[in-house]
């Protein structure tokens, strides 16, 4: 790794602790990056399946390749290893049971050159034996000011959806604010490391760019799962949140920081607790339609799948105030309640009476406006009313 062009270079650190069958399909995608001012970090976190031979077997066939053994110390620990060996301005973490797409770099790195920031946010393919789900994607792509969107960053109590998946990876970060985050955390967490990486990160930043990629595969596998119905799991829940509200406190840190803490926990809580009773529906926040607004009986068409949208669809389904004749999102190619979710392409197709737009944002709700009328729909057939808990 010598010679090193380290202007406008990417480290990508990879974390490594006993994923042997897994590791030659990550390498692979980082090397087969269409960007090529990469080097590769990878850190053997005390593995004891072969993982690190691995690693050395790449790194002898590659000069853009290091690797760093050290004693097991969790993932925080080896991430900062990798941070602390890094050349690259730039750090993208990538788990070594993933994989990406070969133009995530590339695409990450425009977002980053193209306008000053400090974090640019793509988002993640969750793959799960052979099916893959896009994460939903509920901020616009560009360049925002941190203040104007810490709000609904991550969630907020009436969001349409979350705002970035809550994960250190698919993301490019500048090196040396990222430095600056690590060293806030001094002690190792049990679980929940990538949120609270994140919000002290998030405090050192000024600008967060978002792009419409999704490059990164994160890959459940068996054995893999963070989750589960355990005491342990809820202590290290409350041991994660604990340390998160101290250091705010300590830091007098924005209150929206902790407040994304919060909801985040929150949704945890309620995804454990409905895979511990999958026939209970636990719900998390149900939002009514706005029924003032809707003709009974009219056909209705939906835009929006998050949240927001997931629940007024289960309650407009219910009660059958109206007839759902089509159901339309950016994150389409899935079904929910048995209801495919449809391309905004396939809008002109419906046949609908009014469409409701479910997402809570103002703005987002403004550009899917502005791009329905200009596909032909009528301003006075679109329906959007800040949503309510009912």
């Amino acid at each position: 790794m010598s010679d090193k062009n380290i202007y406008n270079m990417v480290s990508v650190v990879v974390p490594i602790y006993n994923t042997k069958p897994y590791i030659r399909k990550c390498v692979e995608s980082i090397l087969n990056q269409t960007y090529l001012n990469i080097e590769l970090i990878l850190v053997d976190d005390g593995s004891t399946d072969g993982s690190g031979d691995v690693c050395d077997e790449y790194a002898k066939r590659y000069e853009k390749i290091g690797v760093i053994h050290q004693e097991n110390m969790g993932l925080l620990s080896a991430r900062k290893t990798g941070v602390n060996a890094a050349s690259g301005q730039y750090i993208l973490f990538v788990d070594s049971d993933d994989y990406i797409e070969n133009d995530l770099i590339d695409e990450l790195m425009h977002g980053m050159l193209s306008e000053e920031t400090d974090l640019v946010v793509s988002y993640l393919l969750y793959e799960d034996e052979g099916m893959i789900v896009k994460s939903d994607a509920y901020i616009q792509d560009g360049r925002y000011k941190k203040e104007k969107i810490l709000g609904y960053l991550i969630d907020n109590e009436i969001s349409g959806g979350t705002g970035m998946p809550v994960s250190m990876c698919g993301k490019l970060f500048v090196r040396d604010k990222l430095g600056k985050a690590f060293r806030r955390i001094n002690k190792r967490l049990s679980y929940g490391e990538d949120l609270a990486e994140l919000l002290f990160f998030i405090e050192e930043a000024e600008w967060i760019t978002f792009i419409s990629k999704w490059g990164y595969h994160y890959v459940k596998r068996n054995g893999s799962m963070s989750c589960s119905a355990s005491v342990n799991y809820f202590r290290e829940i409350k041991e994660l949140y604990d340390y998160i509200e101290t250091e705010c406190k300590v830091n007098q840190s924005d209150p929206e920081i902790l407040k994304q803490a919060n909801y985040f926990i929150r949704y945890l809580l309620v995804e454990t607790t409905q895979e511990v009773f999958p026939s209970v529906d636990i719900g998390f926040i149900p939002f009514v339609p706005p029924f003032e607004m809707i003709p009974r009986g009219c056909r209705l068409a939906v835009y929006g799948a998050g949240r927001v949208g997931k629940s007024m669809v289960k309650c407009l389904s219910q009660n059958h105030f109206v007839t759902l004749c089509g159901w339309f999102d950016q994150n389409a190619g899935r079904k929910i309640y048995s209801i495919e979710i449809e391309e905004p392409e396939k809008i002109q197709e419906a046949q609908f009476d009014y469409i409701l737009i479910a997402v809570a944002i103002k703005d987002y709700m403004i550009q899917i406006k502005e791009r329905l009328e200009k596909t032909g729909v009528p301003k006075e057939k679109i329906i959007w009313k800040k949503p309510y808990c009912g």
